[in-house]
């Protein structure tokens, strides 16, 4: 079937902004879903960093590995490392690897809170994903991460 200029750019625009939408959607309602823990999306999402393999074997990740891993910039990091920082849920350390440079752990204080934050992460996914078989998920999943991978590219 062959799809004409036009109607590739309309459903092209229409599929960006609804990406926008839920990019949107997600960090107001994945908020309000840990409010009463006082954190954001955006917190959430770096104690979320300190789970993974790398970082544990690392003992810690850098800021600059962080904010590629997440796809922010440093920048809009800071603040978001900033009140953690504050709130004790991170630290920073000495790199042993590098004594010039700093890595940021996840501290007791914050393994406590991510604990309790997985009850209502896991309930917030289960009512955004209602009604999306896991093949469907795994789908939407591999075609995410090949139009990250487009844009990385760019």
């Amino acid at each position: 079937m062959e799809v004409s200029n036009e109607s590739y750019s309309e459903v092209s625009n229409r599929l960006f902004f609804r990406l926008f939408q839920s990019a949107n959607l997600l960090h107001k309602k994945g908020t309000a879903a840990v409010e009463e823990y006082g954190v954001t999306t955006q917190q959430w999402s770096v104690l979320g960093v300190f789970y993974r393999n790398q970082v544990i074997e690392e003992g810690g990740i850098s800021v600059g590995d962080l904010s590629e891993y997440l796809l922010v910039s440093r920048q809009s990091l800071t603040g978001t490392l900033d009140l953690m920082l504050n709130k004790k849920y991170i630290k920073k350390v000495t790199n042993p690897r590098d004594k010039r440079s700093k890595l940021i752990q996840i501290t007791p204080k914050g393994r406590t809170l991510w604990s309790n934050l997985q009850l209502p992460i896991t309930e917030f996914y289960q009512s955004a994903l209602e009604g999306i078989s896991f093949d469907d998920q795994t789908s939407i999943l591999h075609y995410l991460n090949k139009i990250i991978n487009n844009m990385e590219a760019m």
